[in-house]
């Protein structure tokens, strides 16, 4: 075992040690790190969208072509608008910036979410999906039957999930077990998106450990 002299090793390892302590329970050390991470993550998003957004694509264009680009003040004027949320006196002036924010963020994700979700899975199982497969083998045309069977599966998922939003239609009879058929479609596949989640999470835990045994303490596994 042979610990590391290297100032940033060392500090890595400190502060991950004090987000850790959070295991045993709420205390001083884990607050300064949980700070740290956040101020030194708005300070590199700050100086990351200054240098990315606002340099290049408002207060260059309105220093050079003022004429033709005057226009980007009302997005300026919006954005100082949203610093009003410090002032007690004026905070409410926020309030039309974010609203104006929170409108067009609402109508770019739902026409989005729709071409995505819907439109796009709808095309690709009734157009561009085959249900049944077919291989050639030795000059005969097979059935590939496992992927014929994914297809037909993934065909019901869309179809009765999408049936389980439509509200039409009262979910009863055919409908009705249609639709909870997609239920548990919807299911598996939030169950599969907790999954990852969790071993995204798991892959970041290992990272870590990694981190102090190899790097830290010098421990080769």
């Amino acid at each position: 075992m042979s610990i590391s002299m290297s100032i940033s090793v060392w500090v890595s390892a400190l502060l991950t040690l004090a987000i850790f302590s959070f295991l045993i329970k709420d205390n001083p050390l884990y607050k300064i790190a949980e700070h740290i991470f956040v101020g030194a993550s708005a300070g590199y998003w700050f100086v990351f969208n200054f240098h990315n957004v606002l340099l290049p694509d408002l207060f260059k264009p309105l220093g050079t072509e003022f004429t033709s680009k005057w226009f980007l003040l009302i997005p300026l004027g919006l954005g100082l608008l949203m610093l009003m949320k410090m002032s007690r006196q004026y905070g409410w002036l926020a309030r039309f910036p974010l609203a104006f924010t929170v409108g067009i963020g609402a109508g770019e994700g739902i026409t989005s979410i729709i071409k995505s979700d819907i439109i796009s899975q709808l095309s690709a199982v009734t157009f561009e999906m085959p249900l049944i497969m077919l291989t050639e083998n030795m000059g005969k045309m097979q059935i590939n039957v496992f992927n014929s069977f994914s297809n037909i599966v993934y065909f019901l998922a869309v179809v009765t999930g999408l049936l389980y939003f439509f509200f039409s239609a009262e979910h009863k009879g055919m409908v009705g077990k249609t639709a909870r058929i997609g239920i548990w479609f919807l299911m598996i596949s939030f169950g599969a998106s907790f999954g990852f989640t969790v071993m995204a999470r798991i892959s970041l835990l290992i990272n870590r450990l990694q981190f102090l045994i190899e790097d830290f303490l010098g421990i080769v596994i």
